[in-house]
Parts: C-alpha cells; structure tokens; sequence
C-alpha cells in the first residue's frame, strides 16, 4: 500500500510496528520518524547505547528477512517468534563477546587483532569451508604486505568432504604454493587451525591422516629466504 522503502519494510509498516511493539520499551516508544533508516539507527545508538543498537540490527535483519519469506514462500512469522529468536541471538552474542577484567575470552592465545608482518615480510591468511552438498570445499588465502595492504588474493574448490583438520593441512599446502608461484621470498603463513600451525612449525608430531600434506607444505616453505 506504500513505497517500499527500506524505512518503510524496517519500521513503518504496521508489521513491522507489531514486532517492535513486542520488543524493548525503548522501541515501543521510538519517536524516531526521520525518514531515514540511518539516522534511526543513530538515534537508537545516542540515546540507548550499544546494547540497544544490539537488539535493534537483529531485530531489523528478522524483519527483512520475514518480508522474503512472505514474498518467496508465503510464510509469515508471528511477531512473538521474531522476538523470541531476537533475545536468544542477543544472548548468544553477548557471551561471544564477554569479557574478563577487559580481555576477551578465548580459548586460544591467538592475538586479538591481526599484526602486520615485519619489514620485508608478507603474511599470508588462509582458511577454507566445507559444503556438505554438493560436497566440495573450498580453501582461500589473501596476502598482505608490511603496511597492511592486501597484494593478492586466491582461492580454489576441490570435491570431497575430507575432515576438518587434513581440510585445513590443504588449506595450508594451498596457500604455502600459492606464495611460491607470485615470488615472495619471506612470508608469515598464519591460520585459525591451531593443530595445523603447531605440527607445520614442528611443534608436535606429525599427524597420520595428513602427514604427507604437511611435508608437502614444508618442503614448499622451506624453499623461501625466511619463514
């Protein structure tokens, strides 16, 4: 009955308004009407903080995400279920984030933040995916230089689901290969998968499942200036 905006599909539209009836106090009571979805989400952030602009992004991606379904397939989600999946989200991010004395929590001692390479070094960051239909896996690696620019980036699909963790040695030998074919003589290779990192620096012994990808890997490093 209206232009559909995004202003309109996110807050104006009287389904959109149950949902945000049911929700915080704070949304039942916006007065924000600036036509603008931005300048809403700003007021939300001055006037509410971060932990209301939290609910409120969730919220706003379920009410999207509840117009396609209604559009695509027919389905319309009572306002209630909206919410309820909303808090649980809420929740669920709220402890990914929480802190400790000011620290993240992690079960890793990985570094919070990604460090650029030293002078004359790139760092290589590799990781992959696993797409059980039509099982293949895809890995990627992007390459960044001292000053944090991106030089190159890659990535490839293979079938098969191998598991995890040879998953990741392969992710490895892709991106160790990767950098010997554009010439970059010293290089950081740097992965989430701590097992994969710990037996290629020859931290622990060498796994069965994978032992010849990681000596492929090896080999390939070892034929750089520094690594």
């Amino acid at each position: 009955m209206e232009e559909e905006t995004v202003f309109h599909i996110l807050w104006t539209c009287p389904s959109a308004v149950d949902v945000w009836g049911a929700s915080e106090r704070c949304f039942q009571k916006g007065s924000l009407h600036d036509p603008d979805i931005l300048r809403v989400v700003e007021g939300f952030l001055n006037n509410y903080g971060k932990e209301a602009l939290t609910v409120f992004v969730d919220t706003a991606r379920r009410i999207w995400f509840r117009r396609n379904e209604v559009i695509h397939r027919g389905v319309f989600s009572h306002p209630n279920a909206i919410v309820g999946e909303n808090k649980k989200a809420v929740e669920e991010y709220c402890q990914a984030n929480a802190t400790v004395q000011g620290k993240r929590v992690y079960e890793s001692s990985m570094p919070l933040r990604w460090i650029v390479p030293p002078p004359g070094w790139c760092k290589a960051n590799w990781d992959l995916g696993l797409d059980k239909q039509p099982e293949r896996f895809g890995m990627g690696v992007v390459v960044r230089d001292q000053m944090g620019d991106i030089v190159i980036a890659s990535c490839t699909t293979r079938p098969g689901i191998p598991d995890p963790t040879s998953a990741e040695a392969m992710g490895a030998l892709f991106a160790a290969s990767f950098w010997q074919q554009i010439g970059i003589r010293r290089l950081i290779l740097e992965g989430d998968a701590q097992v994969i990192v710990k037996v290629v620096a020859g931290l622990e012994g060498n796994g069965t499942r994978f032992v010849r990808i990681v000596d492929g890997t090896r080999k390939t490093l070892d034929t750089f200036q520094g690594w």
